[in-house]
């Protein structure tokens, strides 16, 4: 048995090492010990998590469990007793499917051991430093290194242009910061022409691209630095490259590592994909939460509306309630009604959104949402359409 010293602690927060394995118990102590770090409690029994204080904020480095209990069952009972846990996996044999399924259960980070015991200082006290942030902010949930857990990706698609899918993804992720005050990330995945950043008038010329550095160790910081925020709603941005052959060079690991990474700092991730489908926009879709497809009721957007569910539904993107059909600038005078569009896909209707030619062009023109700012009155109908359509994305 390992016979451990004082606790160290970054303001009142604790270490515990769970693990069944001797050897990586002893390693990692060791290992802390030389960066001057003390592990407070070791367990060797998966099924003694109890024993973790439900009254401290604690960071747990967990090892990979060697009987019937599962890391994902491990991480619930972890988080169920302490809800300022911060968890760090530590794996013989990491991947992208499991930095991603890790992500989901709200793991802080992922080492892979013995190779990465180095970083498991940074790691630690990275985690430390959120622990004592947290308590001062009173955030919610822990689940990475300076955010909340499990942030919901929401993707704006359709094979169609001029549908309106980038105005509605811009609005929406807007009326969700604004009526729900989580923090919000709007990401123009239309990489080489996007439309983000000239609908709200950002200026200047940080992208996604800057991230391709960084982007195997992607942190809050990394993003903060090129990331836009709308002045009055505290609205986070990330736009597309500037030159479209840079978009070229982003890949579809690109968007799965930048979209496990942004899971853990924000409450939802609001996609605005591009209209064709190429490894980038397929991985982001396969990475949605949500799929929400944009379509106006006129014959030619059905038909393409059509491909594109045989399409989701082979590809297994249209499983359950995860897609879904938005109905845009919806009039008396449309070829189509609502209903008629869910009669003919046999899929629900999300929502309608009417159209109202001035309220847009006017927003548009002048660089700004429908809804810019904190109680301010929601003059126009289709203003009042997006407001109702984000409180029924989050629910």
């Amino acid at each position: 048995m390992i016979r451990l010293g004082r606790v160290t602690m970054i303001g009142n927060a604790k270490i515990a090492l769970l693990s069944e394995d001797l050897n990586i118990t002893e390693k990692v102590v060791q290992h802390m010990q030389t960066v001057g770090l003390t592990v407070d409690n070791v367990i060797e029994n998966p099924t003694e998590v109890y024993r973790i204080s439900p009254d401290v904020p604690t960071i747990v480095l967990l090892a990979e469990p060697a009987g019937s209990v599962t890391m994902e069952d491990l991480c619930g009972a972890l988080r169920e007793g302490n809800r300022q846990v911060a968890i760090i996996l530590l794996l013989k044999n990491v991947n992208f499917s499991v930095m991603r399924d890790a992500v989901k259960i709200g793991v802080v980070d992922v080492l892979r051991l013995p190779d990465e015991i180095t970083l498991l200082e940074k790691v630690v006290r990275d985690g430390l430093r959120f622990l004592n942030k947290d308590q001062r902010r009173h955030a919610q949930t822990i689940g990475g290194l300076g955010s909340h857990s499990g942030g919901k990706v929401l993707s704006f698609y359709s094979v169609k242009g001029g549908c309106g899918k980038t105005f509605l993804a811009a609005n929406v992720a807007q009326a969700i910061r604004l009526s729900t005050g989580k923090r919000v990330l709007l990401i123009d995945l239309c990489l080489q022409f996007g439309g983000i950043q000239r609908m709200l008038n950002l200026q200047g010329q940080r992208s996604i691209a800057d991230l391709d550095p960084v982007i195997h160790e992607l942190d809050e910081s990394h993003l903060n630095n090129i990331l836009f925020t709308l002045e009055h709603s505290g609205l986070n941005v990330l736009l597309g490259p500037a030159k479209p052959d840079i978009a070229e060079l982003l890949t579809d690991n690109h968007v799965e590592l930048l979209l496990s990474a942004c899971r853990r700092y924000f409450d939802y991730i609001i996609l605005d994909l591009p209209v064709e489908l190429n490894k980038v926009s397929i991985t982001a879709l396969n990475e949605s939460d949500q799929i929400i497809y944009v379509v106006t009721p006129d014959s030619p957007a059905l038909f393409g509306l059509k491909a594109a569910v045989e399409f989701f539904e082979r590809y297994g993107l249209a499983e359950g309630e995860r897609f879904k059909i938005l109905v845009n600038k919806v009039s008396k005078k449309s070829d189509l009604t609502t209903k008629d569009i869910e009669k003919i896909t046999g899929i629900p209707i999300l929502a309608g959104i009417r159209s109202d030619y001035k309220a847009i062009k006017d927003a548009v023109n002048n660089g700004r949402p429908l809804w810019e700012k904190p109680k301010e009155k929601l003059w126009n109908g289709v203003a009042k359409d997006v407001v109702r359509l984000s409180k029924q994305l989050v629910g």
